[in-house]
């Protein structure tokens, strides 16, 4: 969730647009040669230089790939890689003053009711149908309720036993605001019963409500290969937090250069 501040609407989306027109026409002519369905590793620019990294992102439960769009504009990946968005497969409602950000339409990955199971289902195979007409990819970058949707399809008797898939579709992933790991034990049975062994940035909130699920959500991956941040705020990454905390800068920088192997220090 992307929390309300001083500055308006109206304001924030117009500076995101104008660096994101500048961003797409420098990264244009680096994007042509990119066949759909490859991964960033195995292209060059026109330039001669490698293409960056391409990296999933996916919102939260009642929100959309706008403010997504804001969250990865907050941490400047769109600076660092090629930043693809989906959206939940079912319909939803505006989130806690996402409506401030964005207007819609909104998309959730599951349901809160009885029906969350077969929900969860229907976005791990939506999931999937993407993934095999667009991936792989390097990473992905989830928020909040799209994290128990990656976490599941991390495991091996996810992306392996039930979809077929030679490999795992991304090799890191950047976790923000995770929850709802109770929904993981509604699937624990297709889990292989051990941490995930991937490269993993945990984002938390330190006055986040959910905070403890963000935690209970870290047991899932193996403890060697993730790294964790807590920073200041709530449910939220907004657009200045970088700039808020220079430490999140550098820890991310590092995960980035540790785990991707067309990433550069160099903002672009």
């Amino acid at each position: 969730t992307i929390k309300k501040k001083s500055f308006t609407r109206v304001e924030a989306v117009a500076g995101f647009e104008r660096e994101t027109e500048k961003r797409n026409r420098k990264e244009k002519r680096n994007y042509q040669q990119m066949d759909k369905g490859q991964s960033s590793q195995s292209f060059s620019g026109g330039d001669g230089k490698p293409v960056k990294a391409r990296i999933l992102c996916l919102h939260g439960h009642n929100s959309c790939n706008e403010i997504t769009e804001m969250q990865v504009f907050g941490l400047d990946l769109h600076k660092r890689a090629k930043c693809d968005f989906l959206h939940g497969p079912h319909s939803g409602k505006a989130g806690d003053g996402l409506s401030h950000f964005s207007n819609g339409p909104w998309y959730t990955w599951m349901d809160t009711s009885a029906d969350a199971q077969d929900y969860l289902e229907g976005s791990l195979e939506y999931l999937a149908n993407h993934i095999k007409k667009n991936g792989p990819y390097d990473g992905v970058y989830c928020f909040s309720q799209s994290c128990i949707v990656v976490t599941l399809f991390s495991d091996p008797k996810i992306w392996r036993d039930l979809f077929g898939l030679s490999d795992c579709p991304w090799k890191f992933v950047i976790l923000a605001c995770a929850g709802g790991p109770q929904l993981l034990e509604m699937s624990r049975r297709r889990l292989s019963g051990r941490g995930i062994n991937m490269p993993t940035l945990h984002v938390k909130g330190a006055t986040d409500q959910i905070l403890n699920q963000s935690i209970g959500l870290e047991q899932y991956w193996e403890e060697q290969k993730r790294k964790t941040y807590t920073h200041k705020g709530g449910h939220a990454i907004d657009l200045s937090i970088l700039r808020r905390e220079p430490d999140l800068e550098k820890l991310l920088s590092s995960f980035l250069k540790e785990n991707s192997p067309t990433y550069s220090n160099a903002l672009l």
